[in-house]
């Protein structure tokens, strides 16, 4: 472990080439535990867009705990969680009461290193993609978004990042081996912060 940066509540440490943010918050009761990747819409292409979408969504259930899913360990906690895909990251997060906190920095890190993933899995994470996808082609700015990042943006991601049509017909051909692969690519020491404030 390196330190980097020592402030007032908050530290700034390396791991294995991971970066981690300690905010000490006195007398919290809770935990707020997250992490950022560096990879998101800017580094896709007509090909392969939706991918990072795609790809959060079964990370964030790609855990288990005592061999209890995801979904049925955290049922009855009470904690507070997400994830999300923006343009140039995706980033997950749990919060929660402070005797939670080991099983919520384990779920925050395991998601983030080492996800489970399955065909399975993906198959059913494609339908709540394609749903949030059909959503949002019924955004009444939806063609204004398309058109202004084709505009502003010279980078093919991010010119694309609001094509609903094309993320879904790519959404067909995505599967395990193409979401495993991607997690290998950009799922690193060296793409990834941690955040821990409690």
């Amino acid at each position: 472990m390196k330190t980097i940066i020592v402030k007032k509540n908050m530290e700034l440490v390396k791991i294995n080439n991971y970066t981690i943010i300690l905010i000490h918050v006195p007398d919290a009761q809770t935990m707020y535990i997250e992490s950022i990747l560096n990879h998101g819409m800017a580094s896709e292409n007509k090909f392969n867009l939706g991918i990072s979408h795609l790809t959060e969504h079964v990370v964030a259930s790609g855990w288990q705990k005592n061999n209890i899913t995801e979904s049925d360990f955290w049922k009855t906690k009470g904690v507070s969680k997400n994830a999300w895909t923006f343009q140039t990251g995706v980033g997950y997060h749990i919060n929660g009461l402070n005797k939670y906190q080991n099983d919520m920095i384990d779920y925050i890190v395991d998601i983030t290193t080492k996800p489970i993933i399955s065909q399975k899995r993906i198959s059913k994470e494609k339908i709540a993609v394609k749903n949030e996808l059909l959503n949002h082609l019924n955004d009444p700015e939806y063609k204004i978004f398309n058109k202004l990042n084709s505009m502003v943006f010279a980078n093919e991601g991010m010119m694309l990042q609001d094509n609903c049509n094309i993320q879904i017909d790519n959404l067909k051909g995505l599967n395990l081996k193409e979401v495993s692969k991607w997690i290998s690519l950009n799922y690193t020491p060296e793409n990834t912060v941690f955040i821990i404030s409690g």
